[in-house]
């Protein structure tokens, strides 16, 4: 049976569960903002569904540390991620890449050695385009989808967020390079909902129609790609 609660609830819920794991306060606000904003805008596969695996890679990953600057120009960063969370670390690098542009007209931020998911891009280009400049984020993933016509994974679904600022609100454009994350696909199948075929690859290359309960249970990868470049 479902329930309902407030957004209040969930945020203390999310906040509590981070917390009693071993993320610190100011993290743990930062990954509820995010994960909640997600969830309000409708966007559940990167939204409070992601909260048991981020208390997993807390559990599992080493004591983090400070976000360090690595290697450092005019209008460019190398952030070491420290061993912190992936959704802080992006954060980061999207405030940094914000002064170093209105400092030196662009700003390019690299970042590594973060544990776990980056999140929404759009949620950050969002925040760049707020603050005037156009915006542009790329994620790399894990190999889950195979070239146009393959059936190995090459790729992965390497999300890209594009933005521009505009008078009214700013023009976001966020996408994964499959037709569907893996967010939706755990979604869908949490939900007992049928997987349309073409969106799942058999390990023999054969499109899979089907209705899976654990994502466990079956060994696939992401099938089709939106282009080939």
């Amino acid at each position: 049976m479902l329930s309902q609660i407030t957004i209040a609830e969930a945020t203390n819920l999310c906040l509590k569960a981070l917390v009693t794991n071993g993320l610190n306060e100011s993290d743990a606000h930062i990954i509820t903002e995010h994960l909640i904003d997600n969830e309000t805008a409708g966007f559940s596969s990167h939204g409070l569904y992601r909260v048991p695996r981020i208390v997993n890679s807390i559990k599992q990953s080493d004591t983090p540390t400070e976000i360090i600057f690595e290697v450092e120009t005019n209008n460019s960063i190398l952030l070491n991620g420290g061993n912190r969370q992936g959704l802080v670390v992006a954060l980061k690098g999207a405030e940094v890449a914000v002064a170093k542009a209105k400092s030196a007209n662009v700003g390019v931020v690299g970042g590594y050695r973060y544990v776990g998911t980056t999140g929404v891009m759009g949620y950050f280009t969002r925040q760049i385009a707020n603050a005037g400049l156009i915006g542009i984020m790329l994620a790399n993933s894990e190999a889950s989808i195979p070239a146009w016509g393959g059936t190995q994974p090459l790729f992965g679904t390497n999300p890209i967020s594009i933005s521009i600022p505009s008078k009214d609100k700013p023009i976001v454009v966020d996408l994964a390079t499959s037709q569907w994350t893996y967010g939706d696909l755990a979604i869908a199948m949490k939900e007992g909902r049928r997987i349309p075929e073409g969106i799942v690859l058999g390990k023999d290359g054969i499109r899979l129609l089907i209705q899976m309960t654990l994502i466990q249970e079956v060994c696939f990868h992401l099938a089709v790609t939106k282009a080939t470049l």
